[in-house]
């Protein structure tokens, strides 16, 4: 059995009680926004963005035919927070400084766990092994390399369409170098989770990574 129930069901509580907070949280930072008259013409896309995307989890597993994961859901939901409503809505690109590198970082952890667990969902047995360790640590690499490149193809769309009137990480100004720090940073979060997956197939020591992947995939007999 891939999900472990026992898990979904309190991670399912969990959930619950974080996309109350998400919602009031998004609905200050749009409130504050609009008063202070931070909005720029495509900010109102990042507003749609910030109320849609929280569902993108759930038609995901849907499509896939799997259970629904609420702790997919809180891990994504809180990447949402860092990056349209704070980032976007309250312009945290200006008031801290290279923020957009943290967050091309953390999604490289993400991606990296995201690749984890989409190996395990194409595995036909779908059971942790030991000997899963290098194909495993590959899928985490590959998966925030190719991630992050799509995600600099949506910076770079963003900021044509708008016709430079959105752009918060300066595509259009920087140029390649903003796109190749970003791609950078991005890889070496996923760097950073496969060889700390491939040290928990090879010692069995957990990490935070290891740990959310056991939450959904468990070992075999």
């Amino acid at each position: 059995m891939l999900f472990l129930q026992k898990r979904q069901r309190v991670w399912k509580k969990r959930f619950y009680v974080f996309i109350v907070f998400y919602a009031a949280v998004t609905l200050a930072a749009q409130i504050f926004a609009q008063t202070t008259k931070q909005l720029l013409a495509l900010s109102y896309v990042m507003i749609f963005s910030a109320w849609i995307l929280p569902f993108l989890p759930g038609v995901f597993c849907r499509a896939l035919r799997l259970p629904h994961l609420y702790l997919i859901d809180v891990i994504f939901d809180s990447f949402l927070l860092l990056a349209v409503t704070f980032a976007s809505l309250l312009n945290g690109y200006t008031l801290i400084p290279h923020f957009d590198k943290v967050l091309h970082t953390i999604a490289g952890f993400l991606f990296a766990e995201g690749g984890m667990l989409f190996y395990y969902y194409l595995k036909p047995n779908h059971r942790l092994q030991k000997t899963d360790g290098a194909r495993v640590s590959w899928a985490a690499l590959l998966s925030s390399m190719a991630l992050g490149q799509l995600w600099e193809i949506y910076e770079f769309t963003a900021s044509l369409v708008s016709g430079g009137t959105y752009d918060p990480q300066l595509v259009k100004t920087t140029g390649v170098t903003d796109t190749m720090t970003d791609m950078i940073v991005c890889t070496l979060g996923g760097l950073v989770t496969a060889l700390f997956c491939w040290r928990y197939y090879k010692t069995g020591k957990k990490d935070l990574m290891t740990k959310i992947l056991l939450e959904f995939v468990e070992p075999a007999n």
